[in-house]
């Protein structure tokens, strides 16, 4: 979830005297890392294109990335608040390379086409969020949610276990909400690439071409 006391948790994070000189270069360019993030190993060619789905409810842009030949395992990519952007494409060319067709969509196109954040927007400011429909369901923790109810990861975790489904419930220490995409200001390189990794080796044992 995304929402104001979001935007006062980071806002504190990132103005915290306790932020080091190498953890706030990590921040200052988050930005330009959207076109930084590594290949992974053994990377196939890949190829993106936009394209278009009919729904009952009107037509949803989103992007296609798969590789450039054979059959593929299919992802469907939901980003998170603020839409279908260049660093959510980027993140589906990184998924495709490792060996997957990749469907990220604009969860958004029933009031707004993607992109919708102009150059200095975010979902933090008031106008931003009235534009668009909120999309509130977000079953990851960022480590400050989690020290605020400490108690969700455990009634998660109970409700898996009594459906009998297994589950990867964990919280990812000294990240703010928002630190996997490479664009966010609270982005963390290193638990982001470790969360990868936890994708891959899930992807791999519960997909098959």
């Amino acid at each position: 979830m995304c929402d104001e006391l979001t935007a006062q948790d980071n806002e504190l994070y990132l103005t915290d005297a306790a932020v080091s000189r190498r953890r706030f270069a990590t921040i200052a360019g988050a930005a330009g890392l959207v076109a930084m993030l590594p290949s992974p190993a053994g990377a196939v060619a890949v190829k993106g294109r936009d394209v278009t789905i009919r729904t009952p409810d009107g037509t949803c842009d989103a992007y296609f990335v798969a590789p450039t030949t054979g059959r593929h395992p299919a992802v469907l990519v939901w980003p998170d608040i603020m839409g279908l952007r260049p660093a959510f494409r980027q993140m589906a060319d990184r998924l495709a390379q490792s060996g997957y067709a990749v469907l990220t969509v604009n969860q958004f196109y029933r009031s707004v086409k993607a992109p919708f954040l102009g150059a200095g927007e975010s979902f933090d400011q008031p106008e931003v969020r009235a534009r668009i429909m909120p999309w509130r369901e977000k079953l990851t923790q960022a480590a400050t949610r989690a020290e605020r109810n400490p108690q969700e990861k455990e009634r998660l975790r109970e409700a898996f276990a009594a459906a009998r489904l297994p589950a990867e419930i964990e919280v990812y220490p000294g990240t703010m909400h928002g630190w996997c995409p490479p664009d966010s200001r609270v982005y963390n390189a290193a638990q982001a690439d470790r969360a990868w990794t936890r994708l891959l080796a899930l992807l791999s044992t519960s997909l098959q071409a």
